[in-house]
């Protein structure tokens, strides 16, 4: 697992993938089990440059040692399996950055091998992007509540072809009637880069994901800022409808948003909070009741048991506090 913060002399530079950052910054990775894609695409930039998807480009510059056989093979590595098991600390995981779980050529069984991971590590959250809306009605019954099933915006070329402007607004109605035939908690859309006006085929779908991602569109360090008006629509589509958006960091916006949807957490019985030597603390309760963590001098973690396993798991106090706000918000035992 590949975690998405870089810092130098101890200061934070990039958080990578920020969408990843569900539990605040410093808690997103990326994990990829199965590597490489076959979609070929490859996006026409408003200067009439054509840019290559970003993986392509890691697998075959900075990452070619790990991708002998380029991006375009299939790849599959059972021994990183286990990793986010390893994890005990709650992160958001981007299980497909460089491949595409439900592209056609993945076997089921490798598909189903990483569904189970993402079962079994119930205390994270893992994301999902594909570009092939129907696998994923494929494993429909196979899904876990803590993955969320996202689809990415059609590319300007994809299989080898150019896609006439109807063929990818019949690529992004077909996606979204696949993502409301799912059953989970979170369903989103990944609409990086926006490149064409995407509010009206939304509109007509009939379909509210849970989830919006807005981005810009790049080619190496050159940024393209999509159509504000675009922008605009889609912002009032998710008010609306009461959609939380993410703005990506390439996307110069000034009301900024950085947005995550709610979710089902995973049930937990806290235990105490210990300080930062590991020493086990009383619990501290305000007089409503409400658990304070956190409270006193230094870092401190909490102590909590999983109910479904029994499992103990420390967890960061801000993680312990994002899980009570949210289970008080949203009237959770």
């Amino acid at each position: 697992m590949n975690k998405q913060l870089k810092t130098s002399n101890g200061e934070v530079v990039s958080l990578g993938i920020e969408w990843t950052h569900v539990f605040g910054p410093g808690s997103g990775y990326t994990w990829n089990p199965v590597a490489g894609c076959r979609h070929g695409c490859r996006w026409e930039m408003p200067d009439g440059s054509v840019a290559e998807c970003y993986a392509k480009v890691v697998a075959e510059g900075l990452a070619a040692a790990t991708y002998p056989e380029g991006f375009q093979a299939h790849y599959w590595r059972p021994d990183k399996l286990d990793e986010p098991l390893r994890l005990e600390t709650p992160a958001g995981v981007f299980l497909d950055s460089m491949s595409d779980l439900f592209g056609h050529w993945v076997p089921e069984n490798e598909v189903l091998g990483v569904l189970d991971v993402v079962r079994r590590a119930h205390w994270h959250v893992f994301f999902s992007l594909t570009k092939n809306a129907p696998g994923l009605l494929r494993y429909a019954a196979h899904l876990p509540p803590n993955l969320w099933a996202g689809v990415s915006m059609p590319p300007t070329f994809m299989w080898g072809k150019r896609l006439s402007s109807d063929a990818q607004s019949r690529l992004l109605k077909r996606a979204l009637e696949v993502l409301a035939a799912l059953d989970v908690p979170v369903r989103w859309l990944s609409l990086e880069p926006l490149s064409f006006d995407v509010a009206p085929v939304l509109e007509r779908s009939g379909f509210v994901p849970e989830w919006l991602v807005i981005g810009a569109a790049s080619n190496g360090r050159v940024k393209f800022q999509p159509d504000p008006e675009w922008v605009r629509a889609v912002h009032d589509f998710a008010d609306r409808h009461g959609i939380p958006v993410f703005h990506k960091g390439n996307l110069r916006w000034q009301a900024r948003r950085e947005d995550f949807p709610r979710w089902p957490l995973p049930r937990y019985v806290y235990v105490g909070h210990r300080a930062h030597k590991g020493r086990l603390a009383d619990p501290v309760r305000r007089p409503d009741g409400r658990v304070v963590v956190g409270s006193g001098k230094g870092p401190r973690n909490a102590l909590i048991r999983w109910a479904d396993t029994g499992e103990l798991c420390v967890v960061p106090a801000r993680t312990l506090r994002l899980y009570e706000k949210w289970r008080r918000s949203d009237g959770q035992p």
